[in-house]
Parts: C-alpha cells; structure tokens; sequence
C-alpha cells in the first residue's frame, strides 16, 4: 500500500500501476466516474499526475488495516489555494500482494 502511495505522490505512473493486479478494479462510489477496469485503463485514469506541479501529493492521515483490506484517510495537499485541502477515503481490498479493488467514497 504505501509503494503506491509513494509513486503517486511521485507522479510516476509505471510504478504506481504496478501496485495493481492486472485485473483491478476502481470505482468511484459517487458514480461521477467510470468504473476503472485492468491496469492499462489506470494508467490513462492516472494520466494527470504527469501534469501535475511537483508539490501535489496525499498525506495518508490514518490507515487501517483488517485482513485483505486497507482504508486510507488522505489529505490532498498542492493544489491551487481555491481548492483548498481536501480529504479522500479509499478503501483497497489487496490480494497476492497486488491491489484487487479499489473504492472511493463520495467526500459529501
């Protein structure tokens, strides 16, 4: 969990999909987004991290680990000052050493 969040926050985009199965699945629970599903569709849903400014990363604020699965607070920091600091909630279900499942909640 933490070599993922390690290479986003390093906008490395390679690394980052190689925490994921290639089967993975990632799901916007607010259905404002596509399911996201294999490692290629990842690596194009995750293509805005190369644009990203350098100072764009999450601060995982507590983790939770239960079994297979990991549920991440994080804290969105480097964005432009009208868009404050959000927080996220992810929920990982991690199989073979590989993120399976991937589901985050709406933030309201």
């Amino acid at each position: 969990m933490q070599a993922q969040v390690e290479a986003y926050n390093a906008h490395d985009i390679d690394t980052f999909a190689s925490c994921y199965a290639p089967d993975v699945t990632i799901t916007d629970l607010s259905g404002k987004r596509p399911v996201v599903t294999g490692t290629e569709a990842l690596k194009k849903a995750y293509a805005f991290l190369a644009t990203m400014p350098k100072a764009f990363h999450v601060d995982i604020v507590q983790r939770v680990v239960n079994g297979p699965v990991v549920v991440d607070q994080e804290q969105v920091l480097g964005l432009p000052a009208d868009k404050g600091k959000p927080r996220a909630l992810a929920v990982y279900e991690v199989r073979n050493g590989k993120i399976l499942h991937a589901w985050f909640p709406p933030r309201e």
